[in-house]
Formats: structure tokens, sequence, C-alpha cells
């Protein structure tokens, strides 16, 4: 049985480091058969920002195809 893993987390919790490293070793992680998709992280960020502003409705989602 396949699982997903949705972490989230408030701000200054630690959640940038954890999605910073995450994002930096994706062959590490496959290794272990770990996937940490690439879809809705914005260039130069690591977490999966568009996803979230998408949920909210924020205008930094609207048009956006660069993720």
């Amino acid at each position: 049985m396949q699982k997903i893993v949705l972490h989230i987390g408030m701000h200054k919790t630690g959640t940038t480091s954890i999605q910073k490293w995450l994002c930096s070793h994706p062959e590490r992680l496959a290794r272990h058969g770990i996937l940490y998709p690439e879809a809705g992280v914005p260039h130069g960020l690591f977490g999966h920002h568009h996803l979230a502003w998408i949920l909210k409705g924020d205008a930094r989602s609207v048009g956006r195809r660069d993720w």
C-alpha cells in the first residue's frame, strides 16, 4: 500500500529547513521509495507554495505556469 505524508507547519517551526532538505535530496529519497514532487514548488523556493496558494485563493497562484 502506498502512503502519502503531508507535512504542514506554522511559521518558525522548522518547516523551511525540512522542505529544503527534502527538495535538495531527491535521489537519496528515491532510493528509499520516497517521492518529493516538484509540482507546486515555485522557482527558487523549496515548499509546495503554489498548492497552498491555490487552495486559499491567493492571487500569487493566478495564471502561474512556472510549476
